[in-house]
């Protein structure tokens, strides 16, 4: 039932939407909101993170009357002339965003809205990706590979900048093996 799904969306999944900060499922017939998903912008501003040349668009996000929130970082990559998404427009530029979220909670992967694809990251990915029809998951292509090498490098990059501006907040931007699914066995 479209309701249900509706109702399962929740307000993170408007993190990675620059305009778009509000969802409503509404009856019809009583005019009334029945579902509502919105996000505040709490602030923004853009920072230089060490190792990456682009300025980063950090903005912090909150559910309304909550107290879910999450920290998004969020650069413009050139990208490379050979690579392209199938059947989309091409721009010289693409987003390339992660977001921490202000308490525990898992991972998911974002194609501008959330795809059917976890992580067992700490925080939540996004990118233009080339995905399947369904929305489930990320095609093997060129360009996706492209974009992971690309989200290494943003991740370690505010990882380090966390830790030198908030050392104890810093460690949300640090997968450990645990959260991997990985054994200390290797």
């Amino acid at each position: 039932e479209f309701q249900t799904w509706f109702s399962s969306l929740g307000a993170e999944s408007l993190i990675f939407l620059d305009t778009v900060r509000s969802l409503r499922f509404v009856s019809i017939g009583r005019r009334k909101a029945l579902i509502h998903h919105r996000l505040t912008e709490l602030a923004a501003n853009i920072l230089a993170l060490p190792g990456i040349k682009e300025p980063c668009q950090r903005t912090i996000l909150r559910v309304s009357r909550s107290a879910r929130s999450w920290t998004r970082y969020e650069i413009a990559r050139r990208m490379p002339p050979h690579l392209r998404r199938r059947h989309k427009a091409r721009d010289d530029t693409t987003p390339i965003a992660i977001a921490l979220p202000a308490d525990e909670e898992p991972g998911r992967i974002y194609a501008g809205l959330p795809m059917g694809a976890s992580t067992h990251l700490p925080f939540s990915l996004n990118a233009q990706f080339d995905i399947d029809v369904a929305r489930r998951g990320i095609q093997h292509e060129p360009l996706n590979a492209w974009l992971f090498e690309r989200f290494a490098e943003l991740t370690a990059s505010v990882a380090l900048h966390r830790l030198i501006d908030d050392p104890a907040e810093a460690w949300r931007a640090i997968p450990v093996r645990a959260e991997q699914g990985i054994s200390s066995d290797g």
